[in-house]
């Protein structure tokens, strides 16, 4: 019990090493985590949760969004903005002026501007076959205890799908021949391809120039330069940082596919996507986006490489020896194609009733074809046999058996 304690506490992997290893693997796959205090549903200022994850679909990705709006100028703007206050809530015209700019832009008419969403979102989901219960969690509408108390706004089969990939898919078993079934559950799995090159760190540095001096001066609690103020680390400031790093890679991947789409944008003129970093990642990128995105294939290169390496020698080995057996099968069939034809001999030895002693009744026959059949007694004469045949040894009998070769 007490090896059990320390390992449950040291959170010990027992599958590392095994074929269980291959369940779980370094990829991250990061949910964008949202805190809501007002709301439709949120009456009383609590403390709501909303998130999403990574979209199969980068146009529409809310990590790529959320990175532009970062990385833009509309941020540095505001922030500098002198009537810009941090405790001020936005007005609602706010809001919805921009929701109607981007429903007009998408050539969307509809009465409702800042509910559309909730609705749409709802439909697609349920189309897709989620769970309403699933539904009722994203949209808050179940305020029973359970999901009041202990349950999230973050379900999980909602979360999958308005990302692009399926409620659940399935499972794939594989059985080897040395009598070891793996089962590689592929539920919860997210795949994403232009996740799977990571850019360079001095290429995400110039996302963010300031961002690594900062984040030092958080950590070691430094006094900030413009005011002398103690720095004060909190959840939100680390949580802060954890983000903007996320954002500096992933914007600089979804900008790979964002480009080819949409070049004419201004936040793809900055001579950050024409850097010579950037232009090499983005050839990666490319070759990477073309080849096999089978997420089972990546599975089994990336975390199960000793099991990809004994697949290849048993299909190695047996494809060596199914080309063996086609030599030796031609070879027999080109010597009975010879011995058919009289090119080649056959030598057979008949012992024959009636003799006696070592050698006694003993024939050796040696052919050059298939001999017909004879008649008995009849050895001697003209019609004993039509091919070539030799005879060594003793006949003591009068009556020779009769016999044919086919």
């Amino acid at each position: 019990m007490k090896e059990f304690k320390v390992s449950r506490e040291n959170c010990e992997d027992h599958g590392e090493g095994t074929l269980a290893d291959g369940y779980t693997s370094l990829d991250q796959c990061p949910a964008l985590v949202m805190i809501l205090r007002q709301g439709k549903t949120n009456k009383n200022n609590r403390l709501e949760l909303t998130g999403c994850i990574r979209s199969t679909q980068v146009e529409i990705c809310p990590f790529m969004i959320l990175a532009c709006i970062y990385s833009g100028d509309f941020i540095i703007k505001l922030f500098k903005s002198s009537d810009y206050d941090t405790t001020k809530v936005w007005a609602y015209a706010s809001h919805r002026d921009a929701v109607t700019r981007g429903l007009e832009g998408g050539q969307i008419f509809s009465k409702r501007k800042t509910h559309i969403n909730r609705g749409s979102a709802a439909r697609m989901t349920d189309l897709a076959g989620v769970n309403e219960d699933q539904i009722r969690r994203l949209g808050r509408w179940n305020n029973t205890t359970l999901n009041r108390t202990y349950l999230t706004g973050l379900p999980r089969e909602v979360m999958r799908v308005m990302a692009g990939f399926t409620v659940q898919q399935g499972s794939l078993k594989t059985f080897l021949s040395f009598s070891i079934k793996l089962t590689i559950s592929k539920s919860g799995q997210f795949y994403l391809p232009r996740a799977g090159v990571d850019p360079p760190e001095s290429l995400c540095k110039m996302i963010f120039p300031d961002l690594d001096v900062w984040h030092d001066r958080l950590t070691a609690k430094q006094a900030n330069p413009n005011n002398n103020d103690e720095m004060e680390v909190t959840v939100a400031a680390k949580a802060f940082f954890e983000l903007l790093f996320m954002l500096s890679k992933t914007i600089i991947q979804n900008a790979v596919f964002m480009i080819e789409k949409f070049s004419t944008h201004p936040l793809w003129q900055n001579g950050l996507f024409s850097h010579e970093l950037f232009t090499n990642y983005r050839e990666r990128m490319f070759i990477v986006a073309q080849e096999d995105n089978d997420p089972v294939n990546a599975l089994l290169q990336r975390c199960v490489p000793i099991l990809e390496d004994k697949i290849k020698c048993m299909h190695h080995d047996l494809s060596t020896r199914l080309d063996t057996q086609s030599a030796s099968q031609e070879t027999i069939i080109d010597y009975i194609i010879r011995l058919v034809t009289g090119q080649a001999s056959i030598s057979l030895n008949i012992s024959l009733p009636g003799g006696s002693g070592e050698d006694q009744g003993r024939t050796n026959i040696t052919t050059t074809g298939i001999p017909q059949q004879s008649e008995p007694n009849s050895l001697s004469g003209n019609n004993s046999m039509d091919h070539s045949q030799t005879f060594h040894g003793n006949i003591n009998s009068s009556v020779v058996s009769c016999y044919r070769m086919s």
